[in-house]
């Protein structure tokens, strides 16, 4: 009860700052009319682009507002003292920093939800709009809408990943300022993504085996990112199945709730006179 109560102050403050409207306003105008008329040269193949451009820009724009929140909502409050007069109340560390968290991932929500909405109307008529630029015949309701729920996984899948993120955020934001805080996220988002590649290209390649080790062990304790893209169901016009969107959020859900632990673990003895 306590931790909902300061995980709907957290989301109420975050909110109202005028800086997480900008980000949401700059995300929509990179989907729209950015990527909208902007001309990819790629055969007809336009949508696909804005598809997973999109996506991108979802992504980097939670990430924004993730690792913003964190900082303001707990390393701020630390170093402000504010931290210290919130739990001289009845409330525990426990509830403090599971409280942000969720105040933090339902702002992160809210931008999912509206810049995703914008990028989904966004590739509703795209379609339309390249087809009549290529002479073609205008898509159907039918082809449009499955172009829609081929992408709704992936703004789910966007929301793991954050979760993710924004959960190692809260962790870092305990013991470090936001600095730091960007530059470790920054980090463990592109050697996340990247390590598997390294270490499939070190099997097959002698000239990486000296790095194949170092990678191994990043691949196994680093969140795979890459199995939340659905670049290559875009390309193929392949639907990701349910099954593997269900798999992906308890994997999410264990990388989050490890990142909370480890949240709780450096917040019980830090020191907040």
């Amino acid at each position: 009860m306590k931790a909902g109560t300061i995980a709907w102050t957290t989301y109420l403050e975050l909110v109202r700052r005028p800086l997480f409207w900008s980000i949401v306003a700059v995300a929509i105008l990179a989907i729209y009319p950015v990527s909208f008329y902007l001309p990819y040269n790629t055969f007809g193949e336009d949508t696909k682009m804005v598809m997973d451009l999109g996506l991108a820009v979802i992504m980097i724009a939670g990430l924004v507002v993730g690792i913003f929140s964190a900082s303001v909502s707990i390393a701020d409050e630390i170093d402000g003292k504010t931290a210290i007069t919130l739990l001289s109340k009845p409330i525990s560390r426990r509830d403090f920093i599971i409280g942000k968290f969720l105040g933090i991932m339902l702002a992160v929500l809210t931008l999912v939800v509206v810049v995703g909405a914008a990028y989904l109307i966004t590739i509703y008529f795209k379609i339309g709009y390249d087809a009549r630029e290529g002479a073609r015949d205008v898509p159907s309701f039918d082809r449009r809408m499955r172009l829609i729920v081929q992408v709704l996984p992936g703004l789910v899948l966007t929301y793991f990943q954050l979760s993710i993120l924004c959960a190692i955020s809260v962790a870092l934001s305990t013991r470090l300022p936001i600095h730091w805080n960007v530059t470790i996220c920054a980090t463990v988002l592109l050697l996340g993504n990247i390590a598997s590649q390294i270490v499939a290209a070190a099997k097959e390649d002698n000239r990486f085996k000296g790095i194949e080790f170092v990678a191994q062990v990043f691949a196994t304790i680093l969140p795979g990112f890459g199995y939340f893209n659905i670049g290559p169901a875009i390309s193929t016009d392949a639907i990701v199945p349910i099954s593997y969107v269900l798999w992906s959020f308890l994997y999410s859900l264990l990388y989050t709730g490890v990142a909370i632990f480890a949240a709780l673990l450096m917040f019980e003895d830090r020191d907040l006179a």
